[in-house]
């Protein structure tokens, strides 16, 4: 939407977890949005999303990308822990000592 490569916008994304660089990204945000020839709605609508993201945090969207499999595996292990652990078994690479 900004034509910018990945550096640049890797380095708008690190920027965004901090408040105090949040504006600075809005102004570099905006009129790279604008030379494409998006509209100012949808610069709007885009930069909102943007920014509720840049609140949410990296770390704690990584920490629950990880959470949900991991309670899901719980619960498999604690109701269904026959299947579970002979899954486990046939997923696991061969160590050497498993049969």
């Amino acid at each position: 939407m900004t034509v910018c490569d990945r550096a640049a916008g890797d380095v708008a994304r690190r920027a965004l977890a901090d408040t105090e660089r949040l504006p600075k990204v809005e102004d570099w945000f905006r009129p790279a949005a604008t030379s494409p020839g998006y509209a100012a709605a949808v610069i709007d609508e885009v930069w909102g999303i943007i920014k509720e993201f840049g609140a949410y945090g990296f770390c704690r969207a990584h920490a629950v990308a990880f959470a949900v499999p991991a309670v899901q595996s719980a619960w498999l292990k604690a109701h269904h822990r026959r299947p579970s652990t002979r899954a486990c078994w046939n997923t696991t690479p061969a160590c050497g000592r498993c049969g």
